[in-house]
């Protein structure tokens, strides 16, 4: 996975879904990670899916407002997620993405 090959210390998910990504991130690094989506539908799929590994948070929250303070993470990650919104909610959740990123922003 190219992400790991940046060492990031710590990661944020932006539209996390069920933690399918997390799940892919925790198998090539051992590092903090949380994930957002504002689906708790999906974000109860992502706590049975992501069940006994540690070090995995999950929250509700709007990638157009992200709960966290400025540079809360090293990276912040999201994909397909940025698309599927209106042009003035995508340019909120880019401001934020690079809010909350200390080093670095993956968008897929």
């Amino acid at each position: 996975m190219r992400i790991a090959r940046h060492r990031p210390e710590s990661i944020l998910e932006v539209g996390c879904g069920y933690g399918k990504q997390l799940l892919a991130l925790r198998r090539h690094l051992d590092v903090p990670m949380t994930g957002v989506d504002f689906s708790p539908s999906q974000l109860g799929r992502a706590r049975g899916f992501l069940r006994g590994l540690d070090g995995i948070g999950l929250a509700l929250a709007s990638g157009a407002r992200l709960p966290f303070p400025d540079r809360s993470f090293d990276l912040v990650l999201t994909s397909a997620v940025i698309l599927h919104n209106p042009p003035p909610i995508a340019e909120a959740m880019r401001r934020e993405v690079i809010r909350v990123s200390r080093r670095l922003a993956a968008h897929n």
